[in-house]
């Protein structure tokens, strides 16, 4: 699905230790991981400590569009897609 976004940072396709960061609606972002030990927090827009409530910050936004947060299973334990 292609959703245009402002400029800014964002959650990653639901993996809650990376961040895109868009800076052009639909044609330029860049993929970031966070720090180790730190999760995106969608509502500060940065990385932060890493707990259970900054994680599902990330799932419930690609849930409120209908979509699943996270499909390949980035970020599990035991999987490690980079």
């Amino acid at each position: 699905m292609r959703e245009y976004r402002p400029a800014g940072a964002y959650c990653a396709h639901g993996d809650p230790y990376s961040l895109c960061q868009c800076r052009n609606g639909y044609n330029y972002a860049v993929l970031y991981r966070c720090p180790y030990g730190q999760a995106f927090n969608e509502y500060l827009n940065r990385c932060d400590y890493d707990t259970e409530r900054t994680r599902n910050t990330c799932s419930y936004f690609f849930r409120r569009r209908g979509m699943d947060p996270n499909p390949y299973g980035y970020g599990k334990l035991g999987y490690n897609k980079y």
